[in-house]
């Protein structure tokens, strides 16, 4: 029995028969799963590049086949070093839990909050839940990048320092550096920074689980994941925000604690502590890139202070909202990889960082550089199949089976047991593909033109009245849809046309690249948002009251700051006047809306301030969470289904 064989048969086989849990604490079983998939690949690439090139061929589709071939052997190099990052990991809260008496929880902190262009409820929700982190010396500032008056009045009423800068050069991290040296010379000098973008929300416990792991002098950086309260553009827009995990989380939950594990985890902007003496050393921020937080980490380890990354939900912010947003998003994180390529800190720059480092500047880049022109081929290639009679490369479905059979078979058992279950082969596409075009684009002037260009903001807290099409965004995908149906209908020549001879190959990558193209195009038609509060699930009981003076025992099924929904299995009467969180002894004015099914209601919070802002602390700062959700590839595919035929 060939080799790849046996070896794809045993992974599958383990991965099936032993739990999930088994797998991804057994070092052993790690290594031996991701040798396995890389192995299977660098075997798949060895066959690939074998395949010769049909002399029939033109030299046009000739040197089509020769790009594809290039950009498909450094997008397996890319998935080969994610797959070796991922080999190992390493779980940073066992040292929290050593050092949970450590003399660093007294230690004076400041809390940074940038904001450029964030509404006042936003910024509200944030410094309320900065001012409620649970540390004895604390202070929170405001960094304003726009001199706003109604920032200042709202720091000094919950009890912010304020700092403004009007036009200021570097954006956020000339900010951020612009505060510590005001921070510095302003009473005490903190001995660690935390920096929080404005829409995101600290726990109050956040201190408590980040500062011990300073104990160790080396440590610059402490790093904590991104959750957030909202679902993201793609997600809702093929509706399937309770199935389908958002983009960032296997990077988040998996991947960074992989790379930790390697010493090469890096700074991700907001959630990050820093130890103010390696700051300092560093000369604040760096400032080359538009990616300031990724460059500051290779900074601070060419001075000896490393970043580590500590996987727990300890705090919580807003994504963006529109799937314009969404990609400009990131487009910034693209420019500022493509801008690394020009400093020191790029893969084969002077700066001293290890190999460990520059491999990962190495991922970064190739992330970036091939990544999306790949999956752009990938997908448009059968339409250059039915129009131009050129396949991506010649060989038969027997052979590519064969092939790239076990090493596709292999990483997805790999992806599903140690991404847990955040990557959806073919599914996942479409996040990668809507934003491949913009990607593509900024990557390009990236590498001609590298600096010179604005820094942009995502834009947050939006809402909008009706559906939004974007054409503009939409455009190219459904161009290739039209097309691929085109081909595939002159394929099948049911009106004499001469097309292209369908092979079992060829009909398979369409239906692929159908599938795909579709939904993508579905990304682009964006739902009326009108919600401008989150609803976090919630089973817990509550105590309502009534115009009558009953006294009602229900159970919550959502609540936001505006209103929640109710379950109570028998009839009342009355009006609702108050709804009351025994957990968290708040009663707040209420009155019922809407009914929404049987034994389901609405009520609708009364406005009041006092109230509100204890709301805000006790729903945003780690009682509740919006981003724990089941995987389900049917209820997905149960989605696009809908959103497709609506």
């Amino acid at each position: 029995m060939n080799i790849s064989l046996v070896l794809c048969l045993t992974i599958v086989a383990l991965a099936i028969l032993l739990p999930d849990r088994t797998l991804r604490h057994s070092t052993v079983l790690r290594l031996f799963f991701s040798a396995g998939a890389i192995l299977l690949s660098v075997r798949y690439l060895l066959w690939r590049w074998q395949l010769e090139i049909p002399t029939s061929f033109s030299l046009a589709s000739q040197i089509y086949c020769c790009i594809y071939l290039v950009l498909e052997t450094l997008n397996l190099v890319n998935s080969n070093i994610t797959t070796f990052w991922l080999s190992r990991t390493i779980n940073r809260s066992v040292t929290v839990n050593q050092h949970k008496h450590s003399l660093l929880l007294t230690a004076p902190v400041d809390v940074f909050i940038p904001t450029y262009n964030e509404g006042a409820e936003i910024l509200k929700r944030t410094l309320l839940g900065a001012t409620h982190i649970t540390h004895p010396d604390l202070r929170v500032w405001v960094l304003d990048d726009g001199d706003r008056p109604f920032v200042k009045e709202l720091a000094e009423d919950i009890g912010c320092l304020y700092i403004s800068r009007v036009k200021g050069k570097h954006a956020k991290a000339g900010n951020i550096n612009n505060a510590l040296e005001k921070a510095m010379s302003f009473g005490r000098p903190p001995e660690f920074i935390v920096v929080f973008d404005a829409d995101f929300i600290a726990y109050s416990r956040f201190l408590e689980r980040v500062l011990p792991l300073f104990e160790d002098s080396s440590v610059g950086i402490v790093q904590t994941p991104q959750h957030f309260f909202n679902k993201d553009p793609v997600q809702i827009n093929l509706l399937s925000e309770n199935s389908w995990p958002d983009e960032q989380r296997f990077f988040f939950n998996y991947l960074l604690s992989s790379k930790d594990s390697f010493g090469c985890a890096f700074c991700c902007g907001t959630g990050a502590t820093f130890r103010t003496e390696a700051l300092l050393r560093a000369q604040g921020m760096a400032t080359a890139t538009v990616t300031e937080d990724m460059l500051t980490s290779f900074a601070l380890r060419e001075i000896g202070y490393k970043t580590i990354f500590l996987n727990e939900r300890l705090s919580l912010g807003l994504a963006p909202e529109g799937i314009v947003e969404y990609i400009s998003q990131r487009c910034r994180w693209a420019l500022g990889a493509v801008q690394q390529l020009h400093t020191r800190w790029a893969p084969w720059g002077a700066a001293p960082v290890g190999w460990a480092n520059r491999l990962s500047a190495l991922d970064t880049s190739l992330f970036w550089l091939v990544f999306f022109p790949f999956k752009f081929m990938l997908i448009f290639a059968p339409i250059i199949y039915w129009w131009f009679g050129t396949l991506a490369f010649n060989a038969t479905l027997s052979d590519l089976i064969f092939y790239m059979g076990p090493m596709w078979v292999v990483n997805l058992f790999f992806l599903s047991v140690y991404s847990g279950k955040t990557i959806i082969p073919i599914l996942g596409e479409v996040n990668l593909l809507v934003i491949a075009p913009s990607i593509c684009r900024t990557v390009v002037q990236g590498l001609f033109r590298p600096f010179g260009r604005p820094f942009k903001v995502t834009a947050k807290g939006m809402t909008t009245s009706g559906t939004v099409i974007h054409w503009s965004i939409m455009w190219p995908f459904l161009t290739g849809l039209i097309l691929l149906l085109l081909g595939l209908v002159m394929a099948i020549d049911p009106f004499g046309w001469e097309g292209t001879r369908p092979t079992p190959l060829a009909v398979l990558w369409t239906l692929m690249s159908l599938l795909i193209l579709a939904a993508t195009c579905a990304v682009c038609v964006e739902p009326a948002q009108r919600r401008k509060h989150e609803r976090f699930l919630s089973h817990e009981a509550v105590i309502l009251t009534t115009d009558r003076n009953e006294t009602i025992h229900a159970r919550l099924e959502n609540i936001s700051l505006s209103g929640a929904r109710i379950h109570y299995d028998r009839e009342f009467s009355g009006e609702i006047l108050s709804v009351t969180l025994p957990h968290h002894d708040i009663t707040i004015p209420a009155r019922y809306v809407r009914h929404y099914a049987q034994e389901v209601f609405g009520v609708r919070f009364q406005k009041d301030s006092p109230l509100r802002r204890r709301l805000i602390i006790i729903l945003y700062t780690g009682h509740y969470a919006t981003d724990d959700l089941s995987v389900s590839v049917l209820g997905t595919i149960g989605g696009w289904t809908r959103k497709l035929f609506s």
